[in-house]
């Protein structure tokens, strides 16, 4: 990474909000959260649960937030 490229990384970062948050509605919950792989970089998660027994995942969405890629290739 050249300096720019360190610039913008760490730009994109500080504007990361990385508290997960809960949001309870009428019938279902929804759980958001970021996570790091070295395969996909920062990525955020939402999950919408279904509110009544038996909690299942009724919808999941993923978004990119910072690509990474730690080089190895397979």
């Amino acid at each position: 990474m050249d300096f720019m490229q360190d610039e913008l990384f760490d730009q994109q970062l500080r504007e990361i909000d990385f508290a997960p948050q809960i949001t309870i509605n009428k019938d279902k919950v929804t759980v958001r959260l970021v996570f790091f792989t070295k395969w996909g970089g920062f990525i955020e998660a939402k999950y919408q649960v279904k509110k009544d027994f038996p909690h299942k995942i009724i919808e999941r969405e993923t978004e990119t937030l910072i690509d990474y890629n730690c080089g190895y290739v397979y």
